[in-house]
């Protein structure tokens, strides 16, 4: 089994809620095609999870992810799948429905590896013969640029001439994934006692996927010409009780704020793909937010939006929600309303924002309206003047490199820089520049646009840009690689020319896996220069408005219509004037009377008070000055190996749990002591930060697990430890044996050992230097069929040295059990109470 990260722990496991595998009522297999660190701030496999938990209460759900290299060589040369459960451990086959969510179009070169790995066709024709075979269903943020997976309709009104996929879910799905997977998996065969007596026969697979196709929204690709893409009702819409993996951000949640971005850029496909806007009514958000704070344990809050500062109320939500939060944070925001709104930067430095990050795309004005920006160049100097003040410590840039730029366009950003470092206070706000190259994607202005393979001149405008960059000290970085944006246009703008390539890809061994593989456009290159020729020199060419990019019927002939004329604009170099809060432009980005409203009708952050900035920067001190209540927590087995930042979100969604309404009074949960080493459970000390604390410890009183302390730990401490080295054998027990005496020497502790009936005592003449403590004997024994290792120790150098040769020697680090410590007289050996 594969345990990168250890995202699904046994506490994990146990909050999923899974009913046994034998006799769960259907099985899912949630998949993301990037590794599990890469997607571990991500949310749409929780999204997953919640849906179809929702609608399917005794089904078994797992999820799947990339596995690293090491694990991937592993995996082929064993002949198992990479894309197993992480629960379960069982294979892709051996689920009934599989839901890929997709997030970008690199990761559909990780897709072929899903079928191949596990043995199963990776045509879905074939597939939809086979007895007992699972529904492979995509989805995800790059739904619309799957043109990759299927062969496109012969004609109006038929289905897909061939799919990788079953079936393909276009736009939000809340309250329809959920009912997706529920009618997918209905007609599974049950005996009187509810248990599974077979798998979903070919022709009811086959027939759900029909009866599915009235879901708004889903596509089964081989059995009806399509779907439009759906918005959720309501939106934004929030999750206030998302499962929470183990991972390092696992103390920070999500409350999307607005769905959807005014701006409709020529270049971005979730401005346009995601439209209209919207954003939620701020006292159902503060709602929403303290029910997530007491769901998921979470200490910071990110405000997931587009741009943030388009939200109506962004001011009265940071200041509210930092009443709950250890920390709010907000990241990407539209510098014209940051440049023309009164205070707002002012407001965000008292909220605690200091890095900023400002999407300016064009490196000239001629590149900003060719993108569509409405971006003055007065509010650029505006925006640069404000976060050059003191305050923010880095700020970057963001820009969007076309292969379009000319000299006189260098010679500006060149400029711009040299401006922008004059102004700029020696010391302080570190500039850093982010390019990325220009993907020009489906349902976009600019799918219209000729494409770019010319490695060679995007690479000149890097040099040129780096160059500038480093003449006006500021840091560049460029985002991706160019192959890797060529990929990324070529499955997604040329997609079915492409999907015989794709299909080969586990013959060559191409992944992605954070970067591309190298020679993967390489490759791609000669197979659309070979095999497709003719049609590849003739679909990179600029296209005329009778141009429709794969999947276009998954939005109304209007917006293709809507999306020729902002191209026409754009190519003419007509910028497109923000409308939000504004008159009506007639850009015809809104499909109805309503969206033409919700954007002329908003009203804008507007000004903002110094009386709200001051007591929202009071708000700020005063949160940094609380003072902690010490309590000693004893964590289950279940944690072991758990994340520090899951282990503080347990606590404080454990507090909520025993004591409803305690998250009021503890904001934070900080380690105080834990063993550092990685695998490890039982005592540990946490200090309780909130805005009474002792209040906060009466409070603990008497709680299961928890226990107020009056002083904080001393520095030096004695933890009494249980290490479990695995089941019992005599020849694992001699080689726990041999490499405690090598650690115990080289540690110069001088243990001298002693046989027992059922292992080793071993005594110590050491002292140890806090405390001249005398070290108590240490016991390697056979408890009933395992081996434990007791002993007590200080140091945390010694216990991961400890822990480090026992693992050399064992394949797999001890799990170490920590049942108390002696500086602490009032709560020494705790796990006797």
């Amino acid at each position: 089994m594969i345990r990168e990260g250890r995202p699904l722990l046994p506490s994990v496991i146990e909050d999923m809620g899974n009913p046994p595998w034998d006799a769960a009522r259907g099985r899912i297999l949630i998949v993301r095609l990037s590794r599990w660190q890469d997607v571990c701030q991500s949310s749409s496999h929780i999204f997953l999870f919640g849906e179809a938990r929702k609608s399917l209460p005794k089904a078994f759900l797992d999820f799947a992810f990339l596995p690293p290299k090491e694990e991937r060589m592993r995996l082929s040369r064993s002949g198992e799948p990479w894309f197993s459960g992480r629960a379960s451990g069982a294979s892709p086959r051996d689920f009934d429905l599989i839901l890929v969510s997709n997030a970008f179009a690199l990761e559909l070169v990780n897709l072929p590896y899903l079928f191949s790995t596990a043995g199963l066709p990776i045509e879905a024709e074939d597939r939809a013969t086979l007895p007992a075979c699972p529904l492979v269903i995509a989805g995800g943020s790059n739904a619309s640029a799957m043109g990759a997976l299927v062969l496109p309709p012969s004609g109006p009104g038929a289905p897909a001439l061939a799919s990788f996929v079953d079936g393909i879910f276009f736009g939000e799905g809340e309250d329809r994934a959920g009912r997706l997977a529920s009618i997918l998996l209905e007609g599974s065969d049950w005996d009187r006692a509810g248990k599974a007596s077979g798998r979903l026969d070919p022709e009811r697979r086959q027939a759900n996927l029909k009866t599915a196709a009235e879901l708004e929204g889903f596509w089964p690709c081989l059995h009806s010409p399509g779907a439009r893409r759906v918005l959720a009702p309501g939106r934004p819409r929030n999750d206030i009780s998302p499962l929470v993996l183990n991972s390092p951000t696992a103390s920070a949640a999500r409350l999307a704020i607005t769905s959807g971005c005014p701006g409709y850029c020529s270049f971005c496909l979730e401005g346009w793909d995601r439209s209209p806007y919207a954003e939620g009514e701020i006292d159902r958000l503060l709602s929403e937010a303290s029910r997530i704070r007491a769901s998921t344990g979470a200490s910071d809050l990110e405000l997931f939006s587009y741009n943030f500062n388009t939200h109506s109320r962004i001011g009265d939500l940071i200041f509210n929600l930092n009443k709950g939060f250890a920390k709010v944070s907000f990241m990407s925001q539209r510098l014209d309303i940051l440049a023309r709104s009164s205070r707002l930067f002012e407001l965000e430095l008292a909220a605690g924002k200091r890095l900023y990050t400002l999407g300016v795309e064009g490196i000239s004005a001629r590149m900003r309206s060719y993108y569509r920006k409405g971006l003055e160049d007065s509010d650029l100097e505006t925006c640069m003047d404000l976060v050059f003040r003191p305050g923010p410590s880095q700020v970057k840039l963001f820009y969007i490199i076309s292969g379009l730029e000319e000299r006189e366009d260098i010679e500006e950003f060149s400029a711009f820089l040299a401006w922008a470092e004059k102004r700029r206070s020696r010391g302080t706000s570190k500039l850093l520049v982010s390019a990325g190259f220009l993907v020009r994607l489906p349902f976009t202005p600019l799918q219209y646009s000729a494409l770019s393979f010319d490695a060679e001149r995007l690479n000149s405008i890097a040099t040129s840009m780096r160059e500038a960059c480093e003449r006006s000290n500021a840091e560049f970085r460029l985002a991706a690689s160019a192959e890797e944006s060529f990929v990324d246009q070529a499955l997604s703008l040329l997609g079915d020319l492409c999907r015989p390539w794709l299909a080969t890809l586990p013959s060559h061994g191409f992944t992605y896996d954070a970067r591309l593989s190298q020679g993967t456009w390489k490759s791609l290159h000669a197979y659309l220069e070979g095999a497709k020729g003719d049609e590849f020199h003739e679909r990179t060419k600029e296209k005329d408005g009778a141009f429709r990019p794969p999947l276009s019927f998954i939005v109304p002939e209007s917006r293709h219509l809507a999306l020729w004329k902002h191209y026409t604009e754009a190519k003419s170099g007509k910028d497109r004037p923000s409308c939000l809060g504004a008159s009506c432009t007639a850009c015809s980005a809104c499909s109805d009377p309503g969206e033409v409203a919700t954007m002329t009708g908003h009203s804008g952050p507007g000004s903002y008070s110094e009386s709200l900035i001051s007591i929202c920067s009071s708000l700020l001190s005063a949160k940094s000055r609380f003072q902690p209540c010490y309590a000693a927590v004893e964590l289950g087995p279940g944690l072991a190996g758990a994340e520090s930042a899951y282990r503080s979100s347990w606590i404080l969604r454990s507090l909520s749990r025993l004591r409803p309404g305690i998250e009021s009074l503890v904001f934070e949960a900080r380690e105080q002591f834990v063993p550092d080493v990685d695998t490890w459970y039982g005592f540990c000390v946490y200090a309780l930060y909130g805005p009474a604390p002792r209040k906060l410890g009466k409070m603990l009183a008497g709680l299961p697990a928890f226990w107020p302390l009056e002083t904080p730990p001393p520095n030096s401490i004695l933890l009494d430890l249980e290490l479990e080295l695995g089941p019992w054998s005599e020849s694992r027990l001699a080689a726990s044996r041999e490499a405690f005496e090598s650690w115990s020497t080289d540690s110069g502790l001088g243990y001298t050992s002693r046989k027992m009936t059922s292992g080793w005592a071993f005594s110590s003449n050491s002292r140890e230097k806090a405390g001249k403590k005398a070290l108590p004997t240490a016991r390697l024994e056979r408890i009933q069929e395992r081996i434990a290792l007791g002993l007590s120790l200080s140091g945390a150098r010694r216990l991961r040295g400890l822990v480090s040769i026992l693992g050399e020697v064992l394949y797999e680090d001890p799990v170490v059990r920590v049942l108390g410590w002696e500086s602490l007289a009032s709560v020494t050996k705790l796990y006797e109470r």
